[in-house]
């Protein structure tokens, strides 16, 4: 009997960001729905990247093992690269080049100063702000440069939400508050069911993997740096100069991110709202968020 040809999804949901907010979080939720088939990489960054860009569609679709058109309604992503305008604004160019693709998108936003001190910290122990994009500013401390102008171009978030309702239509995006999440993960999760039309499921308690910890680590990985078998193997195909290079490297950073400053002062706060009070004001009298309830922010 001739094997049947997989096929792989022509429709997606996916999180777009905001980086920083939540969206590993509200990615591991909504990846276990089973009208959901999870990409195997949480950001394949298939339309901002030059390099995955190049792989292909053929290969992107492949990244969605298992998909079944069955039972499966959406491919399931979460680039936060699709959410960094004014840097990435080609992404709606790639996306529309598929006009046989339904696209359904989700926007995570959190507090704005706390968004943005993640943001600094991330960029502080990674390098990169923008995807792979090596940034001209090495110290990501406060006191070393201030607020980075990416971290508040980033924080938009109404520009963000405009963009995507102007690419695709107001009815395809839908913005959510992580504080919200936190609150209340089953209100969320029956928000985001009802956005994508499919059916309502229980939610699990799972951890908030995308919250800056002391160690900005994922926590699968920490879960499985801690099996010895893996442990022994890593040690063993890695050349000792790589894991030596990697361990000095990672070391640096952490050290960086504990001898800088990356608390804001009062006064920055006050001077980063009064950037986004635009925006924020946009956020609530458009997308009806209730900037003051959900942040304690006037607006």
């Amino acid at each position: 009997m001739p094997m049947q040809e997989t096929t792989g999804p022509t429709a997606f949901a996916i999180i777009v960001g905001s980086m920083k907010s939540g969206s590993s979080s509200l990615f591991d939720l909504l990846r276990l729905h089973p009208a959901l088939c999870p990409c195997s990489e949480k950001e394949p960054q298939y339309f901002s990247s030059p390099y995955q860009w190049g792989r292909g569609w053929d290969w992107y679709r492949g990244l969605y093992e298992g998909f079944d058109p069955t039972s499966h309604r959406y491919g399931l992503e979460a680039s936060t690269d699709y959410a960094k305008l004014p840097y990435m604004d080609h992404v709606f160019e790639r996306m529309k080049r598929r006009p046989d693709v339904r696209f359904r998108f989700v926007y995570i936003m959190r507090h704005p100063v706390a968004r943005i001190v993640s943001h600094h910290k991330h960029a502080a122990l990674t390098g990169y702000e923008l995807g792979h994009v090596r940034p001209d500013r090495t110290d990501f401390s406060f006191d070393a440069g201030g607020v980075s102008p990416v971290a508040i171009d980033l924080t938009r978030y109404a520009r963000h939400l405009d963009a995507y309702a102007d690419a695709f239509g107001r009815d395809t995006i839908l913005p959510v508050v992580f504080e919200d999440m936190l609150a209340n993960q089953q209100k969320v999760l029956d928000e985001v069911c009802d956005f994508l039309e499919i059916a309502h499921v229980s939610s699990p308690d799972l951890p908030k993997s995308n919250e800056a910890s002391a160690k900005f680590s994922d926590p699968t990985w920490r879960k499985l740096s801690n099996v010895r078998a893996l442990r022994r193997l890593a040690h063993g195909i890695v050349p000792k100069s790589v894991r030596h290079r990697l361990y000095l490297s990672q070391s640096a950073r952490s050290n960086a991110l504990t001898q800088g400053r990356f608390e804001m002062r009062q006064d920055e706060e006050a001077w980063v709202l009064e950037e986004l009070r635009d925006d924020l004001k946009r956020l609530r009298e458009i997308y009806d968020i209730d900037v003051p309830a959900k942040w304690s922010i006037a607006a």
